[in-house]
């Protein structure tokens, strides 16, 4: 019996070490297998932060390309505006002598036709001394 105990412990033994080496086993893979997924979620969460990191590059560089363009309409739409008011600016000198000069002629004319009024009322008067004076003459001859 004593034989059969020690196979038996023996057995026990051999069944303990295999039941040992396998939950190690199991273990290790467990543990690999935890280390793959944390490995592999991580990889993922780099990946999703990279994709946002790279959108948001993309956002930026969006928005800086339209306030340049924005920016290069804005200095069109001045320099526009600013040759319409020199335009404009011409324009109006342009009317302002234009009316000067009418006003001098008009001026002009205003003086000359005065100068000719002056000038008939004056030959009329003239020609009622004359009368008056020759009518005068005429009165004291009589």
């Amino acid at each position: 019996t004593s034989e059969v105990t020690e196979k038996a412990k023996d057995k026990a033994q051999e069944v303990k070490e295999t039941v040992q080496a396998k939950a190690s086993e199991y273990t290790e893979k467990a543990k690999d297998k935890a280390q793959e997924v944390k490995e592999t979620v991580q990889a993922k969460a780099q990946d999703v932060k990279e994709a946002v990191q790279d959108k948001a590059q993309d956002l930026k560089e969006a928005a800086q390309d339209k306030a340049v363009e924005l920016k290069a309409k804005a200095a069109v739409y001045t320099e526009a505006a600013k040759d319409k008011a020199a335009e404009l600016a011409d324009t109006a000198k342009t009317k302002a002598v234009e009316y000067t000069e009418i006003a001098k002629d008009k001026a002009i004319d205003l003086k000359d036709a005065a100068a000719a009024k002056a000038s008939d009322l004056a030959d009329t008067a003239k020609a009622k001394a004359i009368d008056l004076k020759d009518a005068a003459a005429d009165k004291a001859v009589e």
